[in-house]
Parts: C-alpha cells; sequence; structure tokens
C-alpha cells in the first residue's frame, strides 16, 4: 500500500455534460465510485473531492472533502488545496472523473515514480502535462498556496514553476477525456467492446 492519498474530483459544473459527470456509469458504477475503488488497493487514503452542493448526493461508505470556503470556486485547484489544507504533510495523487479509460495499471505507475514536486501524465504527441492527472507532492503546496493568493488558478501554468516529472502512459487513451453525452455514449461503446 503506497502512501499517497488519491483525491477524485467530483466538484466541477458538468456545464457541457448537463449532468454530473461523477455519477456516468462507463463500468457498471458511478465512475467516481469506480476510481474510488481503484485508488483503495494501491493508495492509503481515498476521498471524492467535492463542493458544497454535492454533499448530499454521495453514497454512504465513500470519504468526501468538501472544497474550503476559502478555496472554494476555481476548479481543480479548490479541491487540491482544500486537500492540502486537512493533510498539508500528505502527497495527493488527482484523478478527474471524465477520463473512463483510467486503469489500475496507470495508478501503479503513476504512485511508483519517485522524484519531483509533481508527477503528471504527458501527451505522448504534445509532451505537455495532464495537470488533472498526476501526484502533487507535499512540496508542491508552498507554490500552489502563493500562486493561489496571486490570483492565479491554473494547475497548468503553476506547473511550469514546479520540479515536473514526466510520465507517458501505455495507451494514448487514458489520456482522454469526455465533456458532452455523445461522447459519453460513444466512449461507453468502446469500453463495452474492450470488454468482451
Amino acid at each position: 500500500m503506497n502512501s499517497t492519498n488519491a483525491l477524485i474530483l467530483c466538484g466541477g459544473g458538468s456545464t457541457r455534460m448537463g449532468q454530473p459527470k461523477f455519477l456516468l456509469d462507463y463500468h457498471g458504477e458511478a465512475q467516481a465510485y469506480h476510481l474510488y475503488h481503484l485508488a483503495s488497493t494501491i493508495c492509503s487514503n481515498v476521498y471524492l473531492s467535492i463542493n458544497p452542493s454535492q454533499d448530499g448526493f454521495i453514497s454512504s461508505g465513500y470519504k468526501t472533502l468538501v472544497d474550503e470556503p476559502a478555496y472554494a470556486g476555481h476548479g481543480p485547484m479548490s479541491g487540491l488545496l482544500s486537500a492540502f489544507h486537512k493533510h498539508p504533510k500528505s502527497d495527493w495523487l488527482l484523478l478527474p472523473c471524465d477520463y473512463p479509460f483510467i486503469a489500475e495499471k496507470d495508478i501503479e505507475k503513476l504512485v511508483g515514480t519517485d522524484g519531483g514536486d509533481v508527477v503528471s501524465y504527458c501527451h505522448p504527441s504534445t509532451k505537455l502535462p495532464e495537470p488533472l492527472l498526476g501526484i502533487y507532492r507535499a512540496s508542491s503546496h508552498p507554490v500552489l498556496l502563493l500562486n493561489f493568493e496571486a490570483g492565479k488558478d491554473s494547475l497548468y501554468r503553476i506547473l511550469q514553476q514546479m520540479n515536473l516529472v514526466k510520465v507517458y502512459p501505455d495507451s494514448q487513451e487514458t489520456l482522454t477525456d469526455c465533456d458532452t453525452i455523445a461522447e459519453f455514449r460513444r466512449l461507453k461503446r468502446e469500453l463495452g467492446k474492450q470488454k468482451i
């Protein structure tokens, strides 16, 4: 069991999807719960990162971290800073709910990578990092906080200031995200074919 904590990002507005992404079912259960169970086999603690309006929609038995009022309304940065607020000495694995192809081996690859302030999956073609799919070590917290206090909440831009370790997925599919109902239906069909 790795000492890294996992944070499943559920707090987005899902405006393009029209319904909560974290409740979409690709694998026989809500995606948030699917990722929670995957990460639970690898990480010491797993939490669902939610905004205050979602607090009553999470099934019992799942640990949650609600966005702290001081950080609320700033996307993934809200969840990450709220996690560090509660557990400042922990390293945090971020897992977004809109990447349906994330598998256990992808999580194992991240948590098995040493070094850096941040370990992030990167796109094989562009070499650019995916800031929502990586590990933010405790050493990254001061930099994140300084940027936030300066009015900057883009994790992608803040990564440029970090000692970043790049990791590449075994399959490009790992970094496929889903933003619309049409994409959800297509990707669910693709996942169904893989399981046949």
